[in-house]
């Protein structure tokens, strides 16, 4: 059973390190960044070191909660 875990600040620091981790140990991960340029960035340092990773983008807005990328 794959697992789903999200990451918050998942665009850098130790949230980018634990986000590389979890796609490498084949779990879906879903980047919790407030930034959607650095999010995308993130999501594609990911996959290049691990090709097929099961990632999802969701933004935080600043008073509005979390909404999923488009």
């Amino acid at each position: 059973m794959t697992k789903t875990v999200v990451v918050t600040g998942a665009n850098s620091g130790i949230g980018l390190a634990t986000a590389h981790e979890l796609a490498a140990r084949e779990c879906k991960v879903v980047l919790a960044c407030r930034n959607q340029g650095r999010a995308e960035q993130a999501r594609a340092e990911i996959l290049a070191r691990t090709p097929g990773a099961d990632l999802e983008i969701a933004l935080r807005a600043r008073r509005e909660g979390v909404v999923p990328a488009e």
